[in-house]
C-alpha cells in the first residue's frame, strides 16, 4: 500500500487520520523514505498489534510505558509515561533528529520481529504443539 499523508503509514481507520507531525522525517530501517510514523496510543494493560506491525515494518518505537511495552521494545524504541505529551514530544523528536539513532533503532526492530514474532519464529512452536495433540 501507498503510504499515506506526508508519508505516514496509510490509515486503517477513519479516526487514524492524523498527519505525521510537520517535519518529521518519514524513514525505514534502510533510510530510505516512505515508511514514516504509525501512531498507536495504548490506554489499555494489551499490546497492540500495531507494535509488532511496526517492527518489523523495520520502525523505530515510542509507546506508552504500560503493560509489558517497554520490556519489548527495549533497545528499539523509547517508552513514555501514558498522558505525558511532553516526554512523546521529546521522544519523537529525539528520533526525528537523530537519523542514526532511528535507522539503528529500525534495524533492530527489525531482526527482532523475524527472529522471535515471525512465521518462521512461530512454525516450529506450532508445528511441536500439533505433534503433542496427536498422541
Amino acid at each position: 500500500a501507498a503510504p499515506g499523508a506526508a508519508g505516514c503509514a496509510p490509515p486503517r481507520r477513519p479516526r487514524d487520520r492524523g498527519r505525521c507531525p510537520q517535519g518529521v522525517p518519514a524513514r525505514g530501517a534502510d533510510g530510505s523514505d516512505g515508511a514514516g510514523l504509525s501512531p498507536a496510543p495504548a490506554r489499555t494493560d494489551q499490546v497492540p498489534t500495531k507494535l509488532f506491525e511496526a517492527m518489523a515494518m523495520g520502525l523505530p518505537l515510542v509507546t506508552s510505558a504500560i503493560c509489558d511495552m517497554p520490556d519489548l521494545i527495549e533497545g528499539i524504541g523509547i517508552p513514555v509515561p501514558p498522558g505525558d505529551i511532553g516526554a512523546l514530544s521529546a521522544a519523537i523528536k529525539k528520533l526525528a533528529t537523530d537519523p542514526a539513532l532511528s535507522i539503528a533503532m529500525g534495524r533492530k526492530a527489525r531482526a527482532r520481529a523475524v527472529k522471535h514474532y515471525s512465521y518462521q519464529a512461530a512454525e516450529p512452536v506450532i508445528n511441536s504443539l500439533l505433534e503433542g495433540l496427536g498422541n
